[in-house]
């Protein structure tokens, strides 16, 4: 089920509507348990909630968010923590601290020690080969081919649209390489992403008139759907203007790279275990 919202920021302490963002609401499989339709509920609700900006209840922010601090160490310490807990005097534990118990007692901590080493070689790996390809024209241009060669066209669209479309966003993506995270999103642009050019909007779309829609929360153009299985549709007219489509990739571009990248980690799972790959923990 898609649900729309659109996106904002301040200008002057007012918010600017400009970009619809979009998500889709998956169905619940029937060969799921009860609990596992409960659980598939909630990180649906939390997701229509994150991409609406709007606070998540702690009670399900407990699946997603609860986790940010500390809760990485492991060793005595937190083998200690347990223990004291176990002597204190026994009252009903919240959902959170049964949450947690949980958490810990399921965790291999020799995957774990593995997983972190791997993590910290991929990390090393990473910072020294650091703006390869946009130094290396070779593989920055194999890269803004595969980006471009995702972009599709409504059948409305002109042959002569497309290819000045093609020409405009080659030269986009060249241009602002760095400040559209490219090369640290490469995956994301490559696999995730697809650009749908449609036909040119109908109505004036002046820098004033623009800025009226926007703030009548008026149809600008431009969309950002996230599909149920991560994939990232963007919509933008035919007749975009370099620093509108800029602004919109930029102010949207990051929010669902993280939302996508968490999703893909946790394999739809929430809180502490979203934090670590599922192939440290005992089943």
């Amino acid at each position: 089920t898609p649900i729309s919202k659109p996106s904002s920021s301040s200008m002057s302490g007012q918010p600017v509507t400009t970009s619809r963002r979009k998500v889709e609401l998956q169905v619940p499989s029937p060969t799921m348990t009860n609990h596992q339709i409960h659980r598939h509920v909630q990180r649906q609700i939390v997701k229509l909630l994150r991409i609406s900006d709007l606070p998540v209840p702690s009670t399900l922010s407990m699946l997603n968010d609860y986790d940010n601090d500390d809760e990485a160490q492991h060793g005595s310490n937190d083998q200690d923590a347990l223990n004291d807990s176990r002597r204190r005097k026994k009252r009903p534990k919240t959902a959170w601290e049964a949450s947690r118990e949980r958490f810990w007692r399921r965790i291999d901590w020799k995957k774990f020690d593995q997983v972190y080493r791997e993590a910290l070689h991929d990390a090393q790996a990473h910072a020294m080969t650091r703006h390869k390809i946009r130094d290396t024209p070779a593989l920055r241009h194999r890269l803004l081919a595969k980006i471009l060669s995702n972009i599709q066209f409504r059948d409305t669209v002109l042959p002569l649209e497309r290819l000045v479309a093609y020409r405009r966003l080659l030269r986009l993506l060249d241009d602002h390489f760095e400040e559209l995270y490219l090369e640290d999103f490469g995956k994301y642009w490559e696999e995730q992403l697809t650009l749908v050019v449609t036909e040119s909007r109908p109505y004036n779309t002046s820098l004033s008139a623009m800025r009226k829609r926007r703030q009548r929360n008026m149809e600008t153009g431009y969309s950002f759907t996230i599909h149920h299985d991560n994939q990232v549709t963007v919509t933008i007219p035919v007749d975009f203007e370099n620093d509108e489509l800029l602004q919109e990739l930029t102010r949207n571009i990051i929010d669902f790279v993280e939302w996508t990248s968490n999703q893909e980690e946790l394999g739809g799972v929430g809180g502490l275990e979203g934090i670590y790959s599922s192939v440290i923990f005992t089943k």
